[in-house]
This record gives structure tokens, sequence and C-alpha cells, in this order.
């Protein structure tokens, strides 16, 4: 398993697999959506009061599946493309259960 150390986060990149067999520009695709998913975590933190509500922190995003095995599709015919499948480890059940920004970082990543 690869850990993966980003400045400024206080979380690792685990990756059930090595990246090195995606292509760059999947690398780069990963790499935001990391920013992204961290950016609205910080956001939705900023926003709590409560210090209870802003103790929640990311401490692993595993990725696995099609992307991690390397059998990714990605069809210019049909267009279908893989997905990635990522497991993001937090530190409480409350965190995992803040729906609102769970659904806000989903809606950041289709954009």
């Amino acid at each position: 398993m690869d850990a993966i150390h980003t400045e400024g986060f206080d979380a690792a990149l685990t990756l059930t697999d090595h990246i090195e067999h995606l292509p760059d520009r999947k690398r780069r695709e990963l790499a935001r959506i990391i920013e992204i998913l961290f950016a609205e975590v910080e956001g939705f933190q900023a926003s709590k009061l409560s210090e209870k509500k802003s103790a929640g922190r990311i401490l692993k995003v595993i990725l696995y599946g099609s992307y991690a095995r390397g059998d990714w599709v990605e069809d210019r015919l049909s267009g279908y493309r893989s997905d990635y499948d990522l497991l993001i480890v937090v530190n409480t059940k409350a965190f995992a259960d803040e729906h609102d920004l769970w659904q806000g970082i989903d809606e950041q990543l289709l954009k």
C-alpha cells in the first residue's frame, strides 16, 4: 500500500495499488478530486461553531476498483468511462453522517 502525504492536509492518500500504472491525466484527476474533497471539508468545518461539529477529520482516502486494479474503461465510441471508486475513512461516525457535507462534495465533484 502506498501512502502519499499531501502538504497542508492532516491525512494520507492511501491507495490499494501503486498509481504509477495510471496515465498522468488520471493522476492529475485524482489529485484534483482530493483537492476538492479537502477544500469542501475545510469550508464545512469553518462554518461550524461547535467544536464537536468541526472536529471531523479525514484519515485516509483509499482508491479501489478498476483504477486501482488497472482495468478501467474509456470507450470513446459509447462515451462510457469507469468512475473512480474512493473510500473516505473518517475519525467519527458523526462526521460520516454529515449528509450536507457529503452531498456538497458530490455536487462539486460532478461539476
